[in-house]
């Protein structure tokens, strides 16, 4: 019962969210995701090929970039939201 409510506290802010933000929200996980199937990718070319150590280099910071990105429109557009709602 404890944890069902500790849920609901978790994600209310992100019901309630303008329907402009929102629409950034999603735009930049579009973004977020294309970059991160653009790091599986280069991680799985490494995998196969074995090219050179740069590559999976490239690839691991173009993959924890894009998810940094994704938390990073997540967190801004809740704050956002939460600083236009506070007239």
């Amino acid at each position: 019962m404890k944890n069902k409510n500790f849920f609901k506290e978790l994600f209310k802010p992100i019901k309630n969210i303008n329907k402009k933000i929102l629409h950034i929200i999603n735009n930049g996980f579009i973004f977020s995701s294309f970059l991160i199937l653009v790091g599986i990718v280069l991680l799985l070319l490494h995998k196969q090929f074995f090219i050179s150590f740069e590559l999976i280099e490239a690839s691991m910071i173009i993959f924890k970039t894009s998810l940094f990105f994704a938390m990073q429109f997540l967190i801004c557009g809740i704050a956002f939201n939460k600083i236009l709602n506070a007239d």
